[in-house]
């Protein structure tokens, strides 16, 4: 693909080339912060927080699952249990770079009624 997109030169029909540009630009970037966390730096589920966080899946429409599948998540450490568990209470501390990765992901989604 990066070899596609240096060379200027699709090897699709114009049509499709359209269309793939048009997919992969309507995908959500990425979180660029550590929302001024440290990388190691265990963060304390509130009960705020845990509420936040599920009321953003509730606005999405998205499950757990269905998030890790869209983004393509690069924290390796990160895991939808994980997140499921901050959900539900059942584990109240997180690593700060995976919480903020995780909020700013939901950010970017739209409501589900949209």
């Amino acid at each position: 693909m990066r070899k596609w997109i240096a060379s200027g030169v699709s090897p699709f029909p114009a049509e499709v080339t359209k269309r793939i540009v048009e997919i992969l630009c309507a995908l959500p970037d990425p979180p660029q912060t550590t929302g001024g966390f440290s990388k190691k730096a265990e963060v304390e589920i509130t009960d705020q927080m845990r509420e936040q966080l599920n009321a953003e899946f509730e606005r999405t429409g998205l499950k757990v699952t269905a998030l890790f599948r869209l983004s393509g998540c690069p924290h390796p450490k990160l895991t939808p249990a994980k997140i499921s568990n901050w959900r539900t209470g059942r584990n109240r501390e997180a690593q700060g770079t995976h919480w903020t990765y995780v909020m700013d992901l939901l950010a970017k989604y739209p409501d589900k009624r949209s």
